[in-house]
């Protein structure tokens, strides 16, 4: 799990990079090409697939932290995490509201998209890919790192003399290690310790 956590963030941050470099500089480039257009064409098919990761991932965020967090305290964690998924379930709104109105259009209508809506939306998702990325990237590794420490301990269970499973406790704990009194026993009774039961 770890290991995809890291593989989506390279995706997006390659992504995000793409559609960046593409916002500045496609100007310059774009008029060599004989269909500039072509270039946004593909790239929304790219930042279609981000979005749909970027608002999975906040929303999956979002779950577990209402798992750990039961009381009402309104810390900045909680704040950051609900303000990034509001923000990824505006941008996916935003997104496709916009890209399946272009994709219906025919090609003589196909300039007159409004630039504006486009520029912003570009900005905005470069921003929160990125971070989005950065994320993924540091629970993936902090993933791994408890994956390495659950798996270098050798035991983690003991059979207690009830035959319940403690946790904690190395799992190489002989029986002659447990407590030898029975209850019920002349051992259990106070001032009777160590006394033999002929006595």
């Amino acid at each position: 799990m770890g290991v995809l956590r890291r593989v989506l963030a390279v995706v997006l941050a390659l992504i995000s990079l793409s559609l960046g470099v593409h916002f500045v500089v496609g100007e310059i480039y774009g008029a060599y090409l004989s269909d500039p257009h072509l270039v946004w064409d593909y790239l929304n098919w790219l930042t279609a697939f981000g979005v749909v990761v970027i608002l999975v991932y906040h929303y999956r965020r979002k779950r577990a932290l209402d798992r750990q967090q039961q009381d009402e305290n309104v810390s900045f964690n909680y704040l950051s995490t609900n303000l990034t998924l509001f923000a990824a379930m505006f941008l996916t709104f935003w997104f496709f509201a916009n890209w399946f109105e272009e994709l219906s259009m025919n090609d003589q209508r196909a300039g007159e998209v409004v630039g504006f809506v486009w520029i912003s939306f570009n900005a905005a998702f470069v921003i929160l890919s990125g971070l989005t990325a950065w994320q993924l990237w540091r629970d993936g590794s902090d993933w791994d790192e408890e994956t390495r420490e659950d798996s270098s301990q050798p035991g983690s269970l003991l059979i207690s003399p009830a035959g319940l499973a403690v946790e904690g406790q190395p799992a190489s704990q002989t029986s002659s290690d447990m407590p030898r009194s029975v209850p019920g026993s002349v051992n259990e009774v106070p001032g009777g310790a160590g006394k033999d039961p002929g006595e």
